[in-house]
């Protein structure tokens, strides 16, 4: 990837993770305008940084009469990975508001679960950031 190109996952990584960690301390009475539009709004800005360059550097290079193939594979990858971590996710906060539940509320403890999993994926996105800075040009 070119240098400037280069960091834009690097930032999007950072902004999402700003954004799903923001979303992590949502209150249980939330209102959308105070507790929910911010952190959304950094999630898809970062994602959208993050996806893009994805795509720019899957179809990077590839031959024309090949574009149709790589571009179904980085698609079918990009849907298969967003559903097993759903999956996963999911079976995380499902774990999380179970173990709450001997303290708390079924309500309560269903939105610790989900905390915890915005908390784990915000880990995830950061990951992701900084590991994009190793990623170099194969020639």
């Amino acid at each position: 990837m070119d240098g400037g190109i280069r960091r834009l996952p690097f930032f999007g990584g950072l902004i999402s993770a700003a954004g799903l960690l923001w979303m992590s301390s949502i209150p249980a009475q939330a209102e959308f305008a105070a507790h929910v539009l911010g952190p959304t709004v950094l999630m898809g800005l970062g994602l959208g940084l993050m996806l893009m360059t994805a795509t720019h550097t899957a179809m990077d290079g590839v031959p024309p009469q090949d574009a149709g193939l790589a571009s179904g594979l980085f698609n079918t990858a990009r849907q298969l990975g967003a559903a097993l971590g759903i999956a996963g996710l999911s079976t995380l906060a499902q774990g999380l508001a179970h173990g709450a539940l001997a303290t708390q509320p079924e309500p309560l403890a269903m939105l610790q679960g989900y905390h915890g999993v915005f908390v784990a994926t915000a880990v995830l996105s950061a990951l992701a950031a900084f590991v994009s800075l190793t990623l170099r040009r194969v020639a």
